[in-house]
């Protein structure tokens, strides 16, 4: 693990990967999201970055259940894709 590279900074490649688990989170792709996390953080990706773009993709998920668009299992499919 290259731990600490990349702390604290995001280049423009690293935002696309950030912005690609987001849409894993979202399109509850559960085995995708998690083998893209251990992915990114082998390469040293800071956690904490890993765990904002989990957030923003429940986020987008409790959206679609307030717009109808998502149902209540979707929530937890989500959440424990995000849990482990």
């Amino acid at each position: 693990m290259n731990k600490g590279r990349n702390q604290g900074k995001t280049n423009p490649v690293g935002a696309v990967r950030l912005k690609k688990l987001v849409k894993l989170v979202v399109d509850l792709k559960e085995k995708q999201c998690v083998a893209e996390v251990s992915t990114m953080l082998d390469a040293g990706y800071p956690p904490q970055d890993l765990l904002d773009s989990c957030l923003q993709g429940m986020q987008e998920i409790g959206q679609r259940f307030e717009d109808g668009r998502y149902y209540i299992s979707a929530l937890i499919m989500a959440g424990a894709s995000c849990a482990r």
